[in-house]
């Protein structure tokens, strides 16, 4: 039950209902029930991206985990998409790589080939990540067949790795593809289908089309506001290239406020974020064109700048 909540419903409600499992469990003795709700309350913490508290807890999760004779490196898989959700892609790739070492299902190795791929793409290494991300859908089209809504989060990792490269084209087919498959299966309001309108919104501004860029990300956005709240860090992912969109549609007041929102969510949040240096960047760069034009109306259309990829679907 905590788990479908954490997908659907309040995170708060799914985290109180795992630790409400969580507890029962412990209390019956049942050790293998336990560590079983320990890992999807870590996970939940990661989806929720909070590193801090994912961290504090990956020990207790892996000494649950030792008590029922499972394998600790399950953690670590968690441990290495929270340490990437926070910046730390060097972090990530440790993580991910013992994690790596002794999986054995098939469907739990693609999903960490797939976030060893976005790893190596946040350092820049396009190459590593295009072989990582095309090795884990092949290996997910295997196991689930090309039908399964699970297809469509290796699809949209491949689609931004794509765009990462430059192939811009193929990244629009493919996170097409991605965003067709998603919300057919999971509905047009998921938190998985704002992820795939942000990436295609990327890919529509590195192609010179702000305008259908904007629209996505406003609705990604709204879809994003629902599922977390107004205050989440994840909004930050939206804000920062609805503010490029919007700049480069010359509505610097709002593409302001856009960058000033994304800034204060990382500062309460994830403060150590490259994100936020992109976003004291662009605050910097708007603030001078307004002080030298003298008002927001009348601003130019500018090119956007380079956006990075965001952490996680």
């Amino acid at each position: 039950h905590g788990a479908v909540l954490g997908r659907v419903g309040s995170p708060d409600e799914a985290e109180a209902v795992l630790r409400r499992a969580m507890l029962t469990a412990a209390t019956a003795g049942d050790d293998a029930r336990e560590a079983e709700v320990a890992v999807q309350l870590l996970r939940s913490l990661m989806f929720r991206q909070e590193p801090v508290r994912v961290a504090a807890a990956a020990d207790f999760v892996r000494a649950a985990l030792v008590r029922a004779g499972g394998d600790v490196h399950e953690v670590d898989g968690i441990e290495g998409e929270a340490r990437l959700s926070a910046g730390d892609a060097a972090g990530a790739i440790e993580a991910l790589q013992r994690a790596l070492t002794s999986e054995h299902r098939e469907d739990r190795i693609a999903i960490l080939e797939t976030t060893l791929g976005s790893a190596h793409l946040a350092q820049g290494d396009h190459q590593a990540a295009l072989r990582l991300y095309a090795q884990a859908l092949q290996r997910a089209l295997a196991f689930y067949g090309a039908a399964h809504p699970s297809v469509g989060f290796f699809l949209h990792r491949l689609g931004r790795g794509q765009r990462e490269a430059g192939q811009l084209g193929a990244a629009h087919q493919t996170l097409s593809e991605a965003l067709e498959l998603r919300r057919a299966a999971l509905g047009p309001e998921d938190r998985a289908v704002a992820s795939t309108l942000l990436d295609l919104a990327l890919t529509e501004l590195a192609q010179g089309e702000p305008e259908a860029a904007a629209e996505r990300l406003l609705q990604a956005l709204e879809i994003r506001e629902r599922a977390y709240g107004r205050a989440h860090v994840r909004l930050a992912e939206v804000l920062l290239p609805l503010g490029d969109a919007q700049a480069a549609l010359g509505q610097a007041a709002r593409a302001r406020a856009s960058y000033a929102r994304a800034r204060a969510l990382r500062e309460a949040s994830t403060p150590d974020h490259p994100q936020r240096r992109e976003l004291d960047e662009r605050l910097r760069r708007l603030d001078e064109r307004l002080r030298l034009l003298g008002s927001p109306a009348t601003v130019e259309p500018a090119a956007p700048a380079p956006t990075g990829a965001p952490a996680l679907p």
